[in-house]
């Protein structure tokens, strides 16, 4: 296991501590040890299972490590528990935009933390949104017969 995951771990200990006073912390308990890890190079942190306030700490304490890769996934969940809508993921979206974090919503249930996008493209292996662009041009193109 790299550094990275192992700092994330340990900054995030208090918030293991706490989480474990949560009233279903029976059945879901948080763990850093489970809820962070990283995925295709990116340090990955995973909210599941925190209360909103928790998951805002988590998220500030994930921003004082040290991130190789130029960014952070944040997993703050769909909403599929609450109607549709995540109370946790609206509070992180706002969270970040107040402290000017730069963000985007990625894929439902995903924010991605992004402080170098060269770091993070080399990371994810280098393959960026203009050459995913570029591949769906290119198949667009063939099916319409213009390729």
């Amino acid at each position: 296991m790299s550094a990275e995951p192992r700092a994330l771990r340990r900054a995030l200990l208090p918030i293991e501590q706490r989480a474990a006073e949560l009233p279903w912390a029976h059945e879901r308990r948080w763990r850093a040890q489970t809820h962070a890890w990283v995925e295709g190079g990116v340090t990955v942190l995973d909210l599941h299972d925190l209360s909103v306030k928790l998951g805002l700490e988590a998220v500030d304490l994930a921003l004082t490590v040290e991130h190789a890769a130029g960014g952070l996934t944040l997993i703050t969940g769909r909403g599929k528990h609450s109607g549709g809508r995540s109370p946790l993921r609206e509070a992180v979206l706002t969270h970040l935009a107040e402290q000017g974090v730069p963000h985007y919503a990625a894929r439902p249930g995903r924010v991605e933390v992004v402080w170098d996008e060269g770091a993070r493209s080399r990371a994810r292996g280098g393959l960026g949104c203009l050459f995913w662009l570029t591949v769906a041009a290119l198949i667009a193109g063939a099916a319409l017969g213009l390729g």
